[in-house]
């Protein structure tokens, strides 16, 4: 009995040895979480890294259902946030997640990096049944048809599935890996989010923040969202994926630039039925390199933002119809 229980031990040792060794071995032959930073927290996991062999699995994870509790949490959600890398910086911030959980709602922030547009949320919202029961659309511009390569490499590449699962199995085994040394740590550049409500970290891990002024130009911002044009995409946009245009928000997301008003957004938002919200507070709002707002001017922005949410018309929240949706992981 005891040589078929030292048996078993020296098997689960030999199991466990080859998880974390396959990290590792499998560095030479294009992928390695070595030099990325752990997560800080369990219900956290790497959104991208800069380390040369490992970059971006926040797309491929929510493509393919990865990681589940984050893919279910963003099913379960009442609110979710869409857009570019700037929606993942300015609504990341304990304001949203506050306001929301006083209200009993569930958000969830499904910002991409790489700048990636309305193209690459819309299949995944077709691909997932994404229902919520209101949209927040970050608008920078959204409605056109950029893809990014992380994004088309989760759609298109058969590969792309398998180099996904080792990453994900990679960040499984790097705690030990870091606690051994069998790996360098703490090295590169590296973003987190969260399963429970995708929220973005990014102070301290992915860069220091900074404080940088903004400048004021004279001509509108309609170069860069042509009304016309954009509402037949929004349209579009929005019947593929099933969202009624009036529990849609636009947002015009700040720029290191302030531009002149009317902001084009709201005139979009009037085109195609939605509600709008100018959370853009001027001046006093700084951005930690050119595109993404720093950690306290996120603060002050969605705070707007919420303040404005509360004042918007509630009935798609409270009185519409609630669309079926997956109910989040136990303790999530």
């Amino acid at each position: 009995m005891r040589h078929k229980l030292w048996l078993l031990i020296y098997i689960a040792m030999v199991i466990l040895s080859g998880c974390l060794a396959a990290p590792i071995a499998y560095s030479g032959r294009g992928i390695s979480i070595a030099g990325c930073k752990p997560a800080p927290e369990r219900d956290q996991f790497i959104s991208s890294c800069s380390a040369r062999r490992f970059g971006d699995f926040e797309h491929a994870a929510f493509w393919f259902g990865i990681e589940r509790r984050a893919l279910a949490n963003l099913k379960a959600a009442d609110v979710v946030f869409t857009g570019s890398s700037r929606t993942m910086f300015a609504f990341s911030t304990a304001e949203v997640r506050s306001y929301f959980a006083a209200r009993g709602l569930r958000q969830f922030n499904l910002g991409f990096s790489y700048e990636d547009q309305q193209a690459f949320f819309s299949a995944l919202a077709v691909k997932h049944h994404l229902r919520p029961r209101v949209l927040v659309i970050g608008v920078d511009p959204y409605f056109n048809d950029r893809v990014s390569e992380p994004a088309l490499a989760a759609m298109h590449d058969r590969w792309e599935l398998g180099r996904a699962l080792v990453k994900k199995g990679e960040m499984w085994a790097q705690p030990a890996l870091c606690k051994f040394r069998f790996i360098d740590c703490e090295i590169a550049p590296t973003a987190f989010r969260s399963s429970v409500d995708g929220y973005f970290l990014w102070r301290d891990s992915l860069m220091a923040d900074r404080q940088r002024p903004r400048v004021r130009r004279d001509r509108l911002r309609d170069f860069q969202v042509n009304v016309p044009l954009a509402a037949i995409e929004a349209n579009t946009f929005l019947k593929r994926i099933g969202m009624p245009a009036d529990c849609v928000v636009l947002v015009p997301m700040p720029t290191t630039e302030i531009w002149p008003k009317p902001d084009p957004t709201s005139q979009l938002a009037e085109t195609i039925g939605a509600m709008y919200i100018d959370a853009d507070t001027g001046d006093d709002l700084t951005f930690v390199d050119e595109v993404h707002l720093s950690f306290d001017s996120a603060k002050r922005f969605s705070s707007e933002f919420v303040r404005a949410f509360d004042r918007l018309p509630q009935t798609c929240l409270n009185n519409g119809p609630l669309p079926a949706k997956a109910s989040a992981l136990p303790g999530k």
